[in-house]
């Protein structure tokens, strides 16, 4: 900004998404199967992450971890320590997945028959657990990973007597407890929780 000038760091060879990292860039790309890739944009050296084994919906950083959902059916996490992509979840309508710490993720969906839209899962055993929620969709979680215990943000579209509404809620994992916070009479599938 001070100088007006634009460096260039890498080539982009057809991505259409970029996640910044410490010492490069993550480079995937949207409603496809292509790989994702890591970009070091010193050396400018290009290496494979991992394969989606679906059309990729959503890539999250969270700390050393990326989090994809698959095809809205699975969430996988690629762990940069290990260098090991390992599929968590397998589901249906998936939304949204936040990395909540080391062993917990949250994700949201659309109501499925008796589901609820927020389901718990320990990543290390695979267990899952579904959240009392009467949500019909329930995305866009989102946290401040720096902050240990915060709360989940996120916004909800339920129905009531035939009329939607979207909210925006917080969810703490510690009291186990949903709060809305605002509320607007129509439904907004384009909200977002920055």
């Amino acid at each position: 900004y001070e100088n007006d000038t634009i460096q260039q760091i890498g080539e982009n060879t057809g991505y259409t998404n970029i996640i910044p990292n410490s010492d490069g860039v993550i480079l995937w790309s949207k409603g496809t199967k292509k790989s994702v890739i890591f970009e070091n944009t010193s050396t400018k050296a290009k290496t494979t992450l991992f394969t989606p084994e679906n059309i990729l919906q959503t890539l999250r950083r969270f700390g050393n971890k990326l989090v994809a959902i698959c095809g809205n059916s699975s969430v996988s996490i690629f762990d940069f320590a290990s260098k090991k992509y390992t599929t968590v979840y397998t589901g249906t309508a998936i939304q949204d997945a936040i990395l909540y710490n080391e062993k917990d993720m949250y994700i949201g969906k659309t109501n499925a028959g008796n589901s609820t839209p927020l389901v718990y899962v320990d990543i290390t055993t695979k267990e899952n657990v579904t959240l009392a929620n009467s949500a019909t969709v329930l995305y866009s979680l989102n946290f401040d990973y720096s902050k240990p215990g915060s709360d989940i943000y996120g916004i909800s579209i339920s129905y009531q007597d035939s009329k939607p509404f979207t909210k925006v809620f917080s969810y703490s994992p510690d009291k186990k407890e949903m709060i809305s916070l605002l509320q607007y009479p129509a439904e907004d599938a384009n909200a977002t929780v920055e």
